[in-house]
């Protein structure tokens, strides 16, 4: 579906290279929100977030709504601490 990555628990599966994914900080958020804040405590599955898709839609997707704004509040901080490496 053209995803530049999918989240299991406990892991982040990427289509592109590292590089890429390293150099996208927003992204790095919006996947990591998706394994700590979601896999982890087991809010999210397969099964819920393919039956929310199928409700909503990937872009109104609660588990993409909560992903995306967690990534918004904190990409320029996180985005300022990658250059300064």
């Amino acid at each position: 579906m053209g995803a530049r990555a999918t989240t299991r628990r406990g892991r982040i599966l990427l289509r592109g290279s590292a590089r890429d994914f390293w150099n996208d900080p927003e992204l790095i958020l919006h996947e990591y929100f998706h394994v700590i804040r979601q896999w982890q405590p087991r809010r999210l599955t397969i099964w819920r977030y393919l039956i929310e898709s199928a409700r909503r839609g990937y872009w109104n997707n609660c588990y993409e709504i909560e992903a995306r704004a967690f990534a918004a509040r904190h990409w320029r901080t996180l985005n300022s601490q990658l250059r300064a490496t």
